[in-house]
């Protein structure tokens, strides 16, 4: 039994489904998986080849399992009666990035020229950090070892009494923050 859309090891997180190949020289009777340590198996559909091989996928809901490793066995039966047992190994992160913001204060009023700062992280690293205020957007360098970031803006000529900053955290897993910050 062979998971082809992911690799062992691999960082995942939310609802996927691995996919792949089960292959036997007696060809294959039935496939079952077990994301709970072997205790359940449910049934999975095949769709069988010309070569023998059977192709499957099965739906994982990582979302209602803990961070950190876990792992599916498959357990397959070719048609003489045999079983033969295969684990995948995976790593799930469903855990959002943290962010805050340490400037300027939420009931801190600006005016003109100011900087918005704060910090970004994740246990497992962030793929990109994005920000967005008043029509403008960009990305935050990511270094290693750093999460502080922060942007220097010019409002002078803004006429509104408030502005909306945005700040998008996206973790190396897919997991988002968006986190905004009202500023007077």
């Amino acid at each position: 039994t062979t998971v082809q859309n992911y690799n062992i090891g691999d960082l995942v997180s939310g609802r996927i489904h691995l996919s792949g190949i089960v292959t036997d020289g007696n060809g294959i009777k039935t496939l079952t998986y077990s994301v709970d340590g072997g205790n359940e198996y449910e049934l999975v559909d095949i769709k069988e080849h010309k070569d023998g091989s059977c192709s499957f996928s099965v739906p994982v809901d990582t979302t209602k399992m803990a961070d950190g490793a876990a792992v599916c066995w498959f357990k397959a039966t070719d048609k003489q009666g045999t079983t033969g047992l295969s684990s995948f190994l995976f790593f799930v992160d469903n855990t959002t990035p943290s962010t805050r913001f340490l400037s300027p204060k939420p009931d801190e009023v600006v005016n003109g020229i100011f900087s918005v700062a704060g910090s970004a992280s994740d246990i497992v690293g962030l793929q990109s950090l994005t920000w967005d205020l008043n029509g403008e957007s960009g990305e935050f360098e990511l270094v290693a070892g750093n999460p502080y970031w922060i942007k220097e803006f010019d409002l002078r000529n803004y006429d509104k009494k408030n502005a909306v900053f945005t700040l998008t955290a996206t973790d190396i897993a897919g997991n988002v923050r968006v986190e905004k910050l009202n500023i007077a």
